[in-house]
């Protein structure tokens, strides 16, 4: 993996400063940091005892949801055609003081779906873990 270069900050380009634009969140053996500009997500980093994966862009699908947050789902991983691994990261409205990061905690829930027939040829969800995440949102230099 590359080094991770960084843009301005919010403040510095001139955005809203009470928003944070980065989360930086672990528990349950899971840990995720996540970037956006704007709610458009720059990038989703998501580090677990197996592997340590980066999401860019439109790698991530991000689903606001009004008086709630926003919901940001990866596919952690595929094996051939028969099983998905899908993370959605809730993120929680923040509102920051200004120059100040805020206590976040939040939780990502993993979804296994498996190929099995269920019925007439439809795709079968295996099993949901919620794990809970604590962490801070900030306001800061964001990777490019």
């Amino acid at each position: 993996m590359s080094a991770l270069q960084f843009a301005p900050t919010a403040l510095q380009a001139g955005a809203d400063t009470n928003s944070p634009n980065q989360y930086r969140l672990r528990g349950a053996g899971v840990s995720i940091d996540y970037f956006s500009r704007g709610g458009i997500p720059i990038m989703l980093v998501y580090k677990d005892s197996q592997r340590s994966l980066a999401f860019r862009g439109e790698q991530a699908n991000v689903v606001p949801i009004a008086n709630f947050g926003t919901c940001v789902t990866v596919t952690i991983e595929t094996i051939a055609a028969a099983e998905s691994t899908i993370a959605t990261l809730l993120v929680p409205t923040v509102v920051l003081i200004p120059g100040r990061p805020a206590r976040v905690k939040t939780a990502v829930i993993d979804v296994v779906h498996s190929l099995g027939v269920a019925g007439a040829g439809h795709r079968r969800c295996g099993s949901y873990r919620v794990r809970t995440l604590t962490g801070q949102a900030c306001l800061g230099p964001l990777p490019v």
